[in-house]
């Protein structure tokens, strides 16, 4: 199903917005925060996706494309997600938009909410970078963490959460994994707002899973950001229970209830990424994905077809080689299980 509502602007508000961003974009192209929006911006709008800009018309063809094969999601195999990935990346660049951004991560489902407030992830883990202290929200942020061994899968599983029926319409997203010291790097999450509603969400995951044969996948449950785990291990889920005993110390509370939170300004607030058909921000992730399981070595990435205008992704590439070594021995050891 389509997305409805998904912003706080309506359709013509929107479409000036990206009318803008992409006049912008012609003036400034190496400008990465423009871009960044638009995308998001795009995403919002399809598969209406009006303008004149390249980004606008790339999005336009890609609908056009998408509607012509009436994709079905629950039939949906290995080899049949290679050729569309590979058609839609050559739509992309036929258009040559944007080739050097790199798009780590992509989404779907309602905005992330805990007891039907917005979460503030980016300025909770900012803070705790800061003070070694956890949010209270935090400790009642539980996740189905999906980890695949290879990129292949990592699509697959993106694809999976088009499909799965959950609770609230979790917020859930796949990404490639950058931060050198969090392990594994392919993950799919569903986020939660309790533990009880993470087995739910857990179980009709794995029910997707099975239905379309994934393989070398590796599904659980995780508490609350990976960074918060690796200072506090007891905090990290565990099936005995035990996290449930790191309680959130007095003198973290105080100073939380001392700091009065205040929401970054936000042209436009987006409360749903719900999408039925591929957009411009997924093809960009998958060739970014691609490009990724090319450097750490996950030789999946030969499926797909070497593109004319390959994209360049200078700093990310550099980030990216330091940990291959890393990222090869987890695929291998992901593989074993």
């Amino acid at each position: 199903m389509l997305q409805k509502n998904p912003t706080s602007k309506n359709d013509s508000e929107l479409a000036e917005i990206i009318s803008r961003l992409e006049d912008r974009i012609v003036l400034r192209p190496n400008e990465l925060q423009p871009v960044v929006n638009l995308l998001k911006f795009l995403d919002c709008q399809s598969p209406h996706t009006t303008g004149d800009g390249l980004y606008s018309k790339c999005q336009q063809e890609l609908n056009t494309h998408f509607l012509e094969i009436d994709i079905n999601y629950e039939s949906l195999t290995p080899t049949r997600l290679i050729k569309l990935v590979n058609e839609c990346r050559f739509i992309l660049s036929k258009f040559d938009v944007n080739p050097e951004i790199p798009v780590p991560q992509i989404f779907e489902g309602k905005t992330n909410q805990i007891n039907d407030k917005n979460t503030n992830c980016k300025e909770y883990i900012e803070s705790f970078f800061k003070t070694d202290s956890i949010k209270s929200t935090c400790f009642s942020c539980y996740k189905v963490q999906i980890i695949p061994a290879d990129v292949v899968s990592c699509m697959m599983i993106y694809f999976a959460m088009k499909q799965v029926s959950l609770p609230r319409d979790n917020f859930r997203k796949c990404m490639i994994e950058i931060r050198e010291k969090v392990p594994n790097p392919y993950k799919g999450y569903i986020f939660c707002q309790s533990e009880e509603e993470a087995v739910i969400c857990l179980n009709e995951m794995k029910s997707v899973i099975k239905k379309l044969e994934i393989t070398n996948v590796i599904c659980g449950i995780s508490h609350g950001c990976s960074e918060y785990g690796l200072k506090y291990p007891e905090f990290k889920y565990s099936e005995d229970g035990s996290h449930r005993n790191f309680n959130q110390p007095k003198e973290w509370s105080d100073a939380e209830s001392q700091t009065e939170f205040i929401p970054p300004n936000s042209a436009v607030e987006i409360f749903d990424f719900s999408n039925y058909e591929v957009t411009l921000r997924d093809v960009i992730c998958f060739d970014t994905w691609i490009k990724y399981a090319e450097i750490i070595g996950d030789l999946s990435y030969r499926c797909f077809d070497k593109l004319p205008n390959e994209r360049k992704y200078n700093t990310f590439t550099k980030r990216v080689r330091k940990q291959a070594g890393v990222r090869q021995a987890q695929i291998a050891e992901l593989l074993k299980r």
